[in-house]
């Protein structure tokens, strides 16, 4: 799904369709550039994101793997006027050294949004 539909932006789609809880898989399509936009689509729920301009085979292999592996919304906590991902437990793989991993992961993600999107 493209950002900047005609009528309504991708993150306004994601959005209804997470509030009426639908979990259809969305993969986001945006420029290179647009680090904001996904900081604030990636919370409601993607499956996975395409950066313009992308050949055939790799849009093709995204949507394909965002239908063979949905996955459910990424929970955001905020503390004043910070942002992040938060792990919670309903991530967990039951695999304490994956799990470990994938809170590492995060806590990348986090602080990569932090240093390209807030710079200080």
């Amino acid at each position: 799904m493209a950002y900047d539909l005609p009528k309504l932006n991708g993150i306004e789609v994601t959005k209804a369709l997470r509030k009426a809880g639908n979990k259809t898989p969305v993969v986001a399509y945006t420029h290179v550039n647009d680090k904001k936009t996904l900081k604030r689509w990636i919370p409601l729920g993607l499956s996975g994101y395409i950066i313009k301009p992308s050949k055939k085979s790799i849009i093709i292999r995204s949507i394909t793997k965002a239908l063979k592996e949905p996955i459910n919304p990424i929970y955001i906590n905020k503390e004043s006027d910070k942002e992040w991902i938060q792990w919670i437990p309903e991530y967990s793989v039951s695999n304490k050294d994956m799990d470990e991993q994938h809170k590492v992961l995060f806590t990348m993600i986090n602080e990569f949004f932090t240093k390209t999107v807030n710079p200080k």
